[in-house]
């Protein structure tokens, strides 16, 4: 039986090469591009491999596009997500490495995923930033918005295998290192020397993983995350770095970088349901409200916070309960996880001591970021594939902002 694979990254380079190794394979393949129409046609005519065009930021083109895919080439059997490089210079890496990544991973996934669980066969690869020449120094000593992406990238993962498991769908993700066709000038040989193998990858090597990942034999390979980058990963720095976690963060997002603290609510942040999406932005509020408390108000403050969370965890947890969620367990593990952390500090603010406690609910907003869009994110798909939940609107999330 011939499998139809889409593969999202463009005309050249590694989404270039992903493609033509699943061609090459016998699978059917399409192509998704956006704005690139010279590319598209140079590309098509080589290879035969169509480029549809759209927006994957956008979750309603991502609805239409992949209509329009599988009315042409055949319902999707196999999904690549491919992230694309890290994104620019700051302050604008954070925002651009959720967008290039979870955003369009997420609006991609929700509109195959639930034809692949009806089939009872699926594939879905993730794969995380591609690593430009420059970025090789800031990556080795463990860069917030690099190490941001691709947690996002694993936990979303992890929470749709366990999700779609049961129905013979596998979700997987590929962390690429540097690769010699990445864009950029060349890089520095002692950027090199920071990988252990001493060479640089190729899209090849990236390519043959995820054409392993997608066969039909792979079907007992489920929420792995594989680093491809020629051991770039044990390097001291990042070891060093990966080694002293901040205590709600060590989920793969490393120690938060000097910035704004803060957390406003913005309609970006939606999951499409409506009573969730309430009370994150409650949440937010009440959170707001108590970073910027004054010592007389602080120890109140913190006890309605906690409170509220272990109300709404428990509301979460409940409904998880209730469509037998795989993922709930990790999903708990994180409340679990942030509530500890809030109900260990305690002590010290009954006795007037709120350094520590402060310094707890300072990270309390990064941790939320992530846990939004991942774990939320996920637990919403689920929702609504077991028909508990009914977006108010096609819109889905496709960037957070501090």
């Amino acid at each position: 039986m011939q499998r139809t694979a889409l593969v999202t990254g463009g005309s050249k380079g590694l989404g270039k090469a992903i493609a033509i190794a699943l061609q090459t394979r016998g699978y059917r393949v399409a192509l998704v591009e956006h704005g690139a129409a010279d590319a598209a046609r140079g590309f098509t005519a080589a290879t035969s491999i169509p480029l549809f065009d759209w927006d994957i930021a956008d979750f309603d083109a991502c609805r239409s596009g992949i209509a329009a895919v599988e009315q042409s080439v055949g319902a999707i059997d196999i999904l690549v997500n491919y992230a694309g490089r890290t994104p620019g210079a700051a302050p604008q890496r954070w925002e651009q490495a959720i967008n290039a990544s979870l955003g369009a991973m997420l609006n991609m996934s929700r509109n195959v995923i639930d034809g692949m669980r009806l089939r009872g066969f699926g594939r879905i690869v993730n794969i995380g930033p591609l690593i430009g020449p420059l970025d090789l120094q800031s990556v080795a000593s463990g860069q917030l918005d690099h190490q941001a992406a691709k947690a996002d990238i694993r936990a979303l993962t992890r929470s749709l295998a366990l999700t779609a498991a049961h129905d013979h769908v596998t979700v997987n993700a590929i962390m690429p290192g540097y690769c010699e066709e990445a864009p950029g000038i060349a890089a520095a040989p002692e950027y090199l020397q920071a990988i252990p193998v001493g060479r640089p990858g190729t899209p090849q090597d990236i390519s043959r993983i995820v054409a392993f990942l997608v066969d039909d034999d792979a079907g007992f390979i489920t929420g792995a995350n594989l680093d491809v980058d020629g051991g770039l990963y044990l390097g001291p720095e990042l070891n060093q770095a990966a080694c002293n976690p901040a205590p709600l963060l060590d989920q793969g997002i490393g120690e938060p970088a000097e910035a704004d603290i803060g957390l406003d609510w913005s309609s970006q942040m939606a999951l499409g349901a409506p009573d969730i999406d309430n009370a994150h932005q409650a949440f937010i509020a009440q959170l707001a409200q108590l970073l910027s408390a004054h010592d007389a108000a602080f120890e109140s403050g913190l006890y309605a916070l906690i409170v509220a969370m272990e109300s709404d965890f428990r509301q979460e947890e409940a409904r998880m309960e209730e469509i037998d969620f795989p993922g709930i367990r990790m999903h708990r593990e994180q409340h679990a996880r942030v509530l500890s952390a809030l109900h260990h500090v305690v002590p010290q603010v009954m006795l007037g001591d709120h350094a520590q406690a402060r310094k707890v609910v300072e990270l309390i907003p990064q941790w939320f970021l992530f846990h939004l869009t991942t774990m939320d994110a996920a637990m919403v798909v689920a929702l609504e594939l077991a028909g508990m939940e009914t977006p108010a609107s096609a819109a889905t999330l496709q960037v957070v902002r501090t």
